[in-house]
């Protein structure tokens, strides 16, 4: 088969499968255990989220990113001076201190938690300022008295769903924005390197050389580990980008079915709950679905699922966790950015790092661990062939004895996608860890050593010779949990990524914020596990397995016109047209 014929093959075979055989019958599930269905939307309420959750310094296209910290490839926790973290607490605020910027009239209009919020910035901001836009210069009490109290009640939720609180956050920030303005390179330390991984193809009879495996092996090694996994699937994201105004979960994947994505990965997971019922004989395997939802996307996840009787899950089988948002940045100082009026703190999404320590938080992995189950499999939300490597890789993980095992496509150099490296620390070969390294940073990473030449394809293959990231991960459990014990509690390192306005690194085109990416956590596995952590990869054909939904129709046609001209040199649009 050619790569074109492939593809409908693939799209196909899938199709016809989830159409076929993989149906569940449907059973009433309730979705949460608390009965009430209002949702918290755009403040990053914890307690709210935490009620509904029962069911490097390189400069690049005008914007530069830092990574906490400047010890390199750091682990957020235990970073910060302890004249940072001493501001955490407001107990060591006199009052005298508070009323001399904000009157003793209008703190007394607080609630408890709003104005403990409200003196902790006070305080932590004393020396500098940079958030007196926020404090300063309120009218007086019995004017505008509810947008003093809306924007306490902001604050105090902002500074619960941090880690150590709103100031550890802000300090946090400070520095990353100090670090990006001054161009320092997070990866000064370390030199890339292709790493070694597995190859599996789907239509060649060949084991790898590594695995000494066939896909068909390596799926059937999968089979034997299906029935104790847990599935995960990241799904904070709106559809704005696509051109489409609902959560991306409710996309349909395809034309002959019209399935949605959630439902087409629900019918996958029931699909191996079988095989697994089957291959035991038990009939009381039951495969765990955590979704991590957005203030954005959980009513509308949640809804989807109640109008679709949840696609066949029983009561309790799905869990949902909503991630909270963080402070938007206005400026290098790190100044709290204001939203619809000066009452409101804009905040943006943080980022699906929030999965590992939401999981851990609401002790998702500690009831896994204790049902015994031996992997986590986590999933993006618009990505469906990636099930076709699901099996194969939980495989390949139990063969190896991976503690993380990414699933990897051939990728094409330049391309907007991160890539799978070998970091090898220039001095300290313990420090030396194979992790993704987004596509922003690997092209400048690559033209400071070697052949200095970046990120430019192969000769032999027409691809880089970097594996490229699916980001749909495959992590062992054991290895999990007790990374997540760890001084971290699974919150990834952070990076911020401001576009500046001009040369002087100071002022931003449009706010900014902390970022943390799920793919970061083998910083935590090396933390916790050192020169024990075992981290990998499993490469497939693009054809089989990647088809992400990451850019409108509109935007499309261009990007496969380039794609096309790269691999084949042909200048001609009609090949993609007939693909």
């Amino acid at each position: 088969l050619d790569c074109r014929n492939k593809m409908r093959f693939a799209h196909a075979a899938a199709a016809l499968t989830l159409f076929c055989g993989l149906g569940a019958t449907a059973s009433a599930f309730a979705i949460t255990n608390v009965g009430h269905k209002d949702y918290s939307v755009g403040t990053g309420d914890r307690n709210v989220a935490q009620r509904n959750s029962v069911i490097g310094g390189n400069n690049h296209n005008g914007h530069a990113v830092a990574f906490l910290s400047r010890k390199g490839l750091a682990t957020r926790g235990g970073e910060l001076e302890e004249s940072k973290m001493s501001s955490l607490s407001a107990a060591s605020l006199s009052t005298n201190e508070s009323t001399s910027v904000v009157s003793e009239e209008n703190l007394s209009l607080l609630s408890e938690r709003g104005r403990a919020a409200l003196e902790n910035l006070i305080q932590h901001d004393a020396a500098e300022g940079a958030q007196r836009h926020v404090y300063a210069d309120w009218p007086e009490a019995g004017v505008d008295d509810e947008g003093k109290l809306r924007i306490t009640e902001q604050l105090a939720d902002l500074d619960a769903s941090y880690p150590g609180g709103l100031p550890n956050y802000l300090s946090k920030a400070k520095m990353l924005l100090r670090e990006s303005a001054d161009g320092v390179n997070p990866f000064s330390d370390f030199t890339a390197v292709v790493p070694e991984g597995e190859h599996i193809s789907y239509d060649s009879p060949v084991p790898d050389s590594h695995t000494g495996m066939t896909f068909a092996q390596a799926e059937e090694a999968g089979l034997t580990g299906i029935a104790d996994v847990a599935f995960v699937l990241v799904a904070g994201g709106l559809g704005e980008r696509l051109g489409y105004s609902g959560i991306k979960l409710s996309l349909e994947t395809n034309l002959c079915t019209n399935k949605c994505y959630l439902e087409v990965y629900a019918k996958y997971i029931l699909a191996m709950q079988r095989m697994a019922s089957l291959k035991t004989g038990r009939n009381d395997i039951r495969i765990p679905l955590v979704i991590m939802t957005s203030g954005d996307t959980d009513p509308l996840t949640r809804k989807l699922l109640e109008d679709n009787d949840n696609f066949g899950f029983e009561d309790g089988q799905i869990q949902i966790v909503c991630q909270d948002k963080v402070a938007a940045l206005k400026d290098g100082n790190a100044g709290l950015s204001l939203g619809k009026d000066r009452w409101d703190i804009e905040t943006k999404p943080h980022g699906h790092g929030d999965v590992h320590h939401l999981l851990y938080r609401e002790g998702h992995v500690d009831k896994w661990e204790k049902e015994g189950r031996n992997h986590v499999i986590f999933l993006q939300d618009t990505n469906a062939l990636v099930i076709n490597s699901v099996l194969p890789t939980l495989g390949v993980s139990i063969a190896k004895g991976f503690h993380m095992n990414s699933i990897c496509i051939p990728r094409l150099a330049g391309e907007a996608a991160g890539a799978i490296a070998r970091l090898e620390h220039k001095t300290d070969p313990e420090k030396s860890l194979v992790i993704n390294v987004e596509y922003n940073q690997l092209d400048p990473l690559l033209r400071s050593q070697g052949d200095c030449r970046g990120d430019v394809p192969d000769s032999a293959t027409g691809y880089s010779p970097f594996p490229g990231n699916a980001n749909n991960l495959v992590i062992e459990m054991g290895a999990y949990a007790k990374t997540l014990r760890g001084e971290d509690q699974g919150v990834v390192v952070e990076f911020v990524n401001p576009k500046y306005k001009d040369d002087t690194r100071t002022d931003f085109k449009k706010p900014t914020r902390l970022e943390c990416m799920m793919q970061d956590i083998p910083k935590l596995f090396q933390k916790e596990l050192g020169s024990e952590a075992n981290i990998g990869f499993t490469m497939f054909d693009r054809w089989f397995t990647f088809s992400p939904a990451k850019v409108s129709l509109f935007d499309t046609f261009p990007l496969v016109f380039d794609i096309n001209q790269r691999i084949t040199g042909e200048n001609s649009r009609s090949y993609f047209i007939n693909v």
